[in-house]
This record gives C-alpha cells, structure tokens and sequence, in this order.
C-alpha cells in the first residue's frame, strides 16, 4: 500500500521489491519524499518531464545525444536529473567527466558562456568581450543552430554594425572556430546513423 511504501528503506526497496539499480530505486525515493513533503518540493512541474522527454528530446537539444540510451535505461525523468551526483553520471550513465573536462578547451560544442568571453578576449576584442557575460551564448548554441553565425554574434557583443572591419574579424574567427567542430559533429551523426541497427 501507499502507506507501507512510504515507510521503506532504501535496501527494502531492493531485497523485497527486487529494483536492484540505484538509480531507479533513487528516482522511487524522491518520488516517495516528494509525496511525503509536497511542501519541499523546488519545481512542482518537474514531475510532468518523463524519462522519454529527458532522453529523447533534452539531450539532443543540448548536443548529448550519444548518451540518450544510458538516461533511458536508467529511466532518468526530471526529477531525478535534478539530483544526480557526479557519481551518477560516471558510474551509471556512461558521462566520462574527466575526459570530457579535458576536450573542453579544445571542443567549442562544451564551451561555456565563460570560455566564449576569454575566446573574445584572446581575439583582440576586449573591448566588446564583457558583453557577451549573461548573453545565453555557450558552445552548444553556436554549433549545433544553423542560423547562428557572425552577425548574431556581434550583435550579443554589441558590435555596432558600423564597425563592419571588426564584425569580419569576429566573423573569421568564429568560422575558423566553429568549422571543425560541426565537421567533426556531422561526421559523428552520420557514423551512429550508417552503424545504427534495423
């Protein structure tokens, strides 16, 4: 019943109920607590976000779809999202985060608002660079929306379009940038397509 589940433990949950991964038996816990605690609750419509919307529709908009498979397996909803540890991520859902924190310098895809502000920088555009803070532009944006260019991104850094010598500049710069990136990410998708099974 109802009542008997609320009372039980995180091993009862596996010896008596047999849900031997940890992660669904942690995303039956934080369902249980947010019954027991409705007033705990941060987002109250996060539950409505199914483990089919975070695999197949979050991931791929934010360029992670290679781990799609791993989140569904493990039935990961918003809710659960919202708790994962680091852990997690290495141990069950394949996000080898070291290797992953060593391309970021390298892949513009995993590039934070951060990284774009201290690439400006490293650009000679400085005087523009501090515009770009809180502007929404990250890595997977540029690579991955096929309107962003040039254009969008000097006007996010407040370049004037009279300053048309500068806007080139960034222009070359960010194709330079962004060229591999996308090669290299199409390339991928085309491999999991041709190798994908019937």
């Amino acid at each position: 019943s109802g009542k008997v589940l609320l009372e039980l433990s995180d091993s009862e949950l596996e010896s008596e109920l047999g849900i031997t991964h940890p992660l669904h038996r942690k995303k039956l816990r934080l369902a249980i607590e947010e019954h027991r605690n409705p007033a705990l609750v941060r987002f109250p419509c996060i539950a409505e976000l199914s483990h089919v919307w975070v695999s197949s529709e979050w991931l791929p908009d934010i360029g992670l779809p290679q781990y799609a498979e791993h989140f569904a397996g493990c039935l990961v909803d918003a809710r659960l999202l919202d708790h994962l540890s680091k852990k997690d991520l290495e141990k069950y859902l394949g996000i080898a985060l070291a290797e992953r924190r060593r391309h970021c310098e390298s892949d513009p895809l995993v590039w934070t608002n951060q990284h774009f502000v201290q690439w400006a920088r490293s650009i000679d555009l400085t005087e523009y660079a501090e515009n770009l803070k809180g502007s929404g532009v990250h890595g997977a944006i540029c690579v991955l929306e096929p309107s962003f260019n040039g254009d969008t991104l000097a006007s996010a850094m407040g370049i004037p379009p009279s300053k048309q010598i500068i806007r080139r500049h960034l222009s070359t710069e960010l194709d330079g940038l962004l060229t591999p990136a996308s090669t290299t990410l199409h390339t991928r998708s085309n491999l999991r397509f041709m190798f994908a099974p019937y």
